[in-house]
């Protein structure tokens, strides 16, 4: 595992997002909260931020995180469910977001 303890404590901060393609029918279930299990935009976001605190075990050599935000954004349309997850922390290592260069 890299070491970190020399390295001075910082703000970071990064995003993934992506879209998940859903039936129109289904879209409508969800957003109207008809499906039988209960409330999926809800438990997805409970999810995210429950895997996102897992990060050091589901990754090999990542250091614990100390997470200080997890956002979890659903935004959907006529055909996708989009999801945005921003973390943030303040450590000497963790979240790191670097743009792609276009």
């Amino acid at each position: 595992m890299v070491g970190v303890s020399g390295k001075p404590m910082s703000n970071r901060k990064a995003v993934a997002a992506g879209k998940i393609q859903l039936q129109r029918e289904t879209i409508e279930l969800i957003t109207n909260d008809q499906i039988a299990k209960g409330n999926v935009f809800a438990t997805a976001r409970i999810a995210g931020i429950q895997a996102s605190k897992q990060t050091a075990q589901l990754i090999p050599l990542c250091h614990t995180l100390p997470l200080g935000e997890v956002k979890i954004d659903i935004v959907t349309s006529n055909e996708c469910a989009e999801v945005k997850c921003t973390a943030q922390t303040v450590a000497q290592t963790g979240v790191k977001w670097k743009p792609s260069s276009a």
